[in-house]
């Protein structure tokens, strides 16, 4: 499977895994990027940015600082998350690691724990990430007019593109899975099997986070490059 974020930490994870094809060239980026998009939505787009000279501004909101430090605190928040999960008592609730007995010789081992914890992160992930893309875009529309345009055009199009997202992360379990049975192919012992399954969850959530900040990253990066702008 071909994931769009070609250069993220995730994708390069799970080539290291042999499970995802990323060789697509960038210079196919335009081609790939208009086959995600729609006539509705390039209508809709189209009319964002033609409204861009109209829209209103208002100074207002958190500083630059603010915003950079509540980014931080989230991604903190997350990595935090993860590791602890694996850590026994380390996670109260739903996001620890759970308990999966070794298989008999010759079995393979139930997996379909490890799968729930994974997408159990990944509702956990997209929660917390959207509330702090929602933060930043309102702080960023408050810094200057220019931060406003850009929010307004990045707004309308996630919009257009948050399903495709939310199918590429929901691959990942899949993916999980045939790593599991090439795992096996290899004649692995259950334990030894199991450990390097945790290894590789731990390795693919720490990963998925910074891939899925990505967007939010670079409205933050976006402030820097307006304030050298308008020094």
């Amino acid at each position: 499977m071909t994931f769009p974020q070609t250069g993220s930490r995730l994708v390069r994870a799970l080539s290291d895994l042999s499970l995802a094809n990323v060789a697509t060239p960038r210079r196919n980026f335009a081609l790939r990027m208009g086959g995600l998009i729609d006539l509705s939505d390039s209508i809709s787009l189209s009319a964002t940015h033609l409204n861009l000279s109209s829209l209103p501004f208002e100074q207002a909101g958190a500083g630059a600082e603010a915003i950079r430090r509540d980014f931080l605190d989230v991604r903190a928040t997350l990595i935090q998350s993860v590791l602890r999960s694996f850590v026994p008592g380390g996670n109260a609730g739903r996001l620890q690691l759970p308990l999966v007995d070794p298989p008999a010789a010759g079995d393979s081992p139930d997996i379909r724990p490890y799968l729930r914890f994974y997408a159990a992160h990944q509702r956990d992930m997209e929660f917390r990430v959207r509330n702090l893309q929602d933060r930043v875009r309102i702080a960023l529309s408050g810094l200057s007019p220019r931060l406003a345009k850009l929010v307004a055009l990045e707004s309308a199009l996630d919009q257009t593109l948050v399903n495709q997202h939310r199918q590429s992360f929901a691959a990942v379990p899949a993916l999980l899975e045939r790593r599991m049975r090439h795992l096996k192919a290899q004649h692995l012992s259950g334990a030894t099997l199991l450990t390097q399954c945790q290894r590789d969850l731990r390795s693919l959530l720490l990963a998925e986070i910074d891939t899925r900040l990505l967007p939010v990253q670079g409205l933050i990066e976006a402030i820097d490059e307006d304030q050298e702008i308008t020094s």
